[in-house]
């Protein structure tokens, strides 16, 4: 029986080491450089989470309304530290007077030529908001997506301005000495809290 119960403790401790790749302390160390909320095996994915509000611009009152989602039929994101996640897609609408303006759905691709290859490669859309900063502008529209490294320990990410006239017209700018946390309600949230 001691021998039984021996052969089938070599052999859990066997295929634990084969699941981890035989390199423990390597997976060790990439584990308390992270959060708890990383997991190392399989798929991570962000909050998914949707928002609405509106902007008046010259008279004109324009609705919003988004939801940002994980999708699974986009590539898999691999960060730096080679943890795995689902990246993520806004659908997105845009009325003034009842009318739409703009139905779309936004994905990490459209932000491409913004940022830098290598830094696309290990990143993922992780946030998409309403740019209460621009609340007054009369011009257009303003939202700020975050392409960024998705484990939420990470610091590494561009705040993208995205742009929509009164036609639907969209063009997108890096915003330069930003915070890229979530703007709400005309208020950042501090990360030193």
């Amino acid at each position: 029986m001691k021998l039984a119960n021996l052969l089938t403790a070599t052999f859990l401790f066997i295929a634990l080491a084969a699941c981890s790749g035989g390199n423990t302390t390597q997976q060790q160390d990439e584990e308390s450089s992270t959060t708890d909320s990383i997991i190392p095996i399989g798929i991570n994915s962000l909050y998914e989470y949707s928002d609405s509000g509106k902007h008046v611009a010259g008279g004109t009152t324009y609705k919003y309304k988004f939801q940002f989602k994980n999708d699974s039929t986009l590539p898999v994101v691999k960060n730096a530290l080679d943890y795995q996640f689902y990246d993520n897609k806004v659908t997105f609408r845009l009325t003034k007077a009842g009318q739409t303006v703009i139905t779309r759905t936004f994905t990490k691709a459209d932000f491409k030529s913004l940022v830098p290859e290598s830094f696309y490669k290990t990143s993922a859309l992780i946030g998409f908001c309403y740019n209460a900063d621009k609340e007054h502008a009369t011009d257009a529209v303003y939202f700020i997506a975050t392409i960024g490294d998705p484990d939420t320990s990470a610091d590494s990410s561009y705040a993208i301005e995205v742009r929509i006239n009164a036609s639907g017209d969209i063009s997108y700018n890096i915003l330069q000495d930003r915070e890229t946390l979530p703007v709400n309600n005309g208020m950042t949230i501090d990360p030193e809290g």
